[in-house]
């Protein structure tokens, strides 16, 4: 038996169960298998099971994985999902295709400068905040929106979606509203209702789905 591409397995199925119960297209649903906890042999073995995008918290950590893990890096996409601090800016964007925390315009100015002087806009998600706890990093919801429209046009980046972390909390309906409120987030601001919800994780993915996420982020229910 191998655990991680049977866990891999189950995490695909019940992908396809929400989205189909939710009226979806599975296949408009990615699958950001996270690996901030395990190493090169079981990333190639979640790799093996089908995993295609790969997602790490730290820029550093990451460094060695994605290192060991050259010869797949043309049939990988490697996401930061964790904080990214401005002093690590450049690096990142050696190393990661999609840098999914940018969590205020300062970063963003920093990667759209990188961006620039490389001759090719840097991928990003803006992060949100979408729960009132002080230790969550993002955009609050009041001035998201302002931030949303000023990065979509600025040179340098390519502002693919957003990203949000529900709150932490077993109240059902506090999770779904921390996702439902990124959705309108989105539907609202001009020129941005084709970006990427990145929303969900091992504990409430099912949710995020049925409130309109494209991109789970998932690494507990794969890894252990």
């Amino acid at each position: 038996m191998n655990r991680i591409r049977d866990n891999f397995a189950r995490v695909a199925e019940s992908i396809e169960k929400a989205a189909r119960g939710a009226g979806r297209d599975p296949a408009s649903i990615r699958l950001c298998v996270v690996t901030k906890k395990v190493g090169e042999r079981e990333i190639r073995e979640a790799v093996q099971a089908g995993a295609k995008l790969l997602g790490e918290n730290r820029v550093q950590e990451s460094i060695p994985k994605i290192e060991a893990l050259s010869d797949l890096r043309a049939s990988l996409e490697w996401h930061l999902v964790g904080h990214l601090q401005q002093n690590k800016a450049r690096r990142s964007i050696s190393l990661f295709d999609v840098i999914e925390s940018v969590d205020s315009m300062a970063i963003a100015q920093r990667l759209a400068g990188l961006g620039r002087e490389r001759g090719s806009p840097v991928r990003v998600f803006l992060e949100v905040k979408t729960s009132n706890e002080p230790e969550k990093k993002g955009f609050t919801l009041e001035v998201a929106k302002d931030a949303i429209a000023e990065t979509l046009v600025t040179d340098g980046l390519s502002v693919e979606g957003l990203m949000t972390m529900a709150p932490f909390t077993d109240e059902v309906a506090r999770v779904r509203a921390s996702f439902a409120s990124l959705r309108r987030l989105r539907d609202q601001v001009p020129g941005a209702s084709e970006l990427a919800l990145s929303m969900g994780m091992t504990d409430d993915y099912e949710i995020a789905i049925e409130e309109g996420s494209t991109l789970v982020r998932i690494g507990t229910a794969i890894f252990g």
